[in-house]
């Protein structure tokens, strides 16, 4: 079988393909027919899906949100759909990363979360804090691999409430999302001080880059040199740093410019279809959350009324097209502005992405070892 799953592990072994994934602390390690390759696809379905748990129902009502949510009771996704979903991704998924509103608008959510470690699968989620409940507090500690909080200007006080009362509960990868943007970066620099001198200690500051779409299209991507000088800032004060995949490029050119190449080893591109889903609240498939109603994608795919996943939507001819085209432009957003420079020929080692500690496994003790550590043959095949 090409998935085997413990307690603790899930490794995947197929033909170009390898991974294995520590469901203890998130840990994943991807390689090809050597530990010098990288696979560029997952074969057999996504390791990541971000799932769309609800619309609407949001009293953030953020000026720059790119899903236009309101107060409006919207739509949310039942255990029931969400099970056949998750059913359907196949046993490679590794973990889901759940979209809320705020954290009590959907009333199958805790269910969901509980139903993903049930099935040995890891979930996290985002949340601004509101609807932040005692009971999700504990819940989170106790079934989520991490949960990231979302800091906006308005409502910082409550967001580093909710990253202590995380820690608090004892979960230790709790980190602090932050938007950045032209109009924003003096809160930026704000939050980065706020660190520095203890205000709030998340796990890490993970920076997420604007895609103007939604009620964000006024606003402005920042700069090349704007990333760079947030990025030489948190270095310099120590700061936990993270970013996600659309921030990937910049970084690696800041690591490079920099003399930093070490750090490329946390760092990957654009996985869309790739390695990850996004699949939203009516149960349809979009290669990320962001490209939902673009061109190409006005519609999704239903992952709902597929007979198989794999072959009717993670090699749909609309997905293979999307997927060339994303790998034809090195991994890098062929959509929004994110200050696209094309590297392909740099031959970069496989890097990790913001969900886990992936980790380029040629630099780690040899394969065959690592395996046997890891691996009992007495474990159960799934």
């Amino acid at each position: 079988m090409p998935v085997k799953e413990t307690n603790d592990y899930k490794i995947v072994t197929t033909d170009g393909y390898n991974m294995l994934f520590d469901k203890r602390d998130g840990t994943m390690l991807r390689w090809g027919n050597t530990v010098e390759s990288d696979p560029q696809v997952a074969p057999l379905g996504p390791e990541l899906l971000d799932l769309e748990a609800s619309t609407g129902s949001c009293s953030g009502l953020c000026p720059w949100c790119y899903k236009s949510n309101t107060m409006d009771s919207g739509k949310h996704m039942s255990l029931e759909t969400f099970q056949i979903i998750l059913d359907k991704m196949g046993k490679q998924l590794a973990q889901v990363a759940f979209g809320v509103t705020d954290a009590d608008s959907n009333p199958d959510f805790y269910a969901m979360l509980k139903h993903c470690r049930e099935k040995g699968v890891i979930p996290n989620y985002t949340t601004s804090g509101l609807g932040v409940t005692e009971e999700l507090v504990a819940l989170t500690a106790d079934v989520c691999g991490a949960v990231a909080v979302s800091v906006y200007p308005r409502s910082k006080e409550i967001a580093y409430e909710t990253v202590k009362r995380f820690q608090l509960a004892g979960v230790e990868q709790t980190n602090i999302h932050l938007l950045y943007y032209q109009e924003n970066l003096q809160f930026v620099y704000e939050v980065l001080h706020d660190v520095v001198w203890g205000e709030v200690s998340p796990h890490a500051v993970v920076l997420l880059a604007l895609k103007a779409k939604g009620r964000g299209s006024n606003l402005t991507p920042a700069t090349e040199k704007q990333f760079s000088d947030i990025v030489d800032v948190a270095i310099e004060d120590n700061v936990p740093l993270g970013f996600d995949s659309c921030s990937a490029p910049k970084f690696e050119r800041w690591a490079k410019r920099n003399g930093r190449e070490e750090l490329l080893l946390y760092s990957e591109k654009c996985e869309a279809a790739c390695f990850s889903s996004y699949v939203n609240v009516s149960g349809d498939f979009f290669p990320c959350s962001f490209m939902e109603g673009m061109e190409g994608w006005e519609e999704g795919i239903s992952v709902l009324d597929c007979e198989g996943f794999l072959n009717d939507v993670w090699y749909h001819p609309r997905v293979i097209e999307w997927r060339e085209t994303l790998l034809g432009n090195c991994r890098e957003c062929p959509v929004f502005d994110v200050q696209r420079i094309c590297h392909a020929r740099l031959a970069l080692p496989y890097n990790s992405h913001l969900h886990s500690k992936q980790l380029s496994i040629s630099r780690l003790s040899p394969l065959p070892q690592l395996c046997k550590e890891v691996w009992r043959p007495n474990a159960p095949c799934v």
